[in-house]
């Protein structure tokens, strides 16, 4: 009878051992998944040339031109995570909520603390609501400067430490509202120069 319980003794050890390991594991995961931060983006500079409203005489719609050129870089600020990779992002140009155009960047896969990047967001002869075509002549004419923002979102994995096939996805969003572009060209809208 003794033996029998030695056995059984000895068989269960192992069993909650690893009982113990997931957990330990599991717990370590969580913890680590609850402390990563989603990256940190930085708008360098924007650049604006051809930029243009104007109304087309058959549709009597106001259309905007212009091609904004993006400098940024991204910021890792996590010390336990090694790595974080992009799904393509959506970087649009907004004039207050409503948005004007927008790219996406590449994928890309971010191993080191910064990861610099550029973008070209084009607009040809999109069409606007004519309240946003005035507002945007009217913020030129009596400020100088337009208030533009970029907003760039979409999703990132993050993996937490090296060597570990777990994975954090999380879905992200940045916005830089403080855009303000001084245009030194003149604005055309509705056949009037503003």
């Amino acid at each position: 009878m003794e033996y029998k319980k030695c056995l059984h003794h000895q068989e269960t050890k192992p069993f909650l051992l690893s009982l113990v390991l997931g957990f330990s594991f599991s717990f370590l995961l969580i913890m680590l998944s609850r402390f990563l931060v989603p990256p940190l983006f930085h708008l360098d500079s924007v650049q604006v040339s051809s930029f243009d409203i104007s109304i087309d005489s058959f549709s009597s719609l106001y259309k905007i031109t212009a091609i904004w050129n993006i400098q940024f870089h991204v910021t890792n600020p996590n010390l336990v995570c090694s790595s974080i990779s992009y799904e393509p992002l959506e970087v649009s140009i907004n004039y207050g909520k409503y948005k004007i155009a927008s790219a996406h960047t590449p994928p890309f896969y971010q191993e080191t603390k910064i990861h610099n990047g550029s973008l070209v967001v084009e607009a040809f002869s999109k069409s606007i609501d004519s309240w946003v075509a005035y507002k945007i002549a009217r913020d030129w004419v009596h400020y100088g400067v337009v208030d533009f923002n970029v907003k760039a979102s979409g999703k990132v994995h993050l993996r937490p430490l090296y060597g570990l096939w777990f994975r954090l996805i999380r879905e992200i969003k940045a916005i830089c509202d403080h855009g303000k572009i001084i245009y030194s060209k003149e604005i055309n809208i509705n056949g009037r120069k503003a």
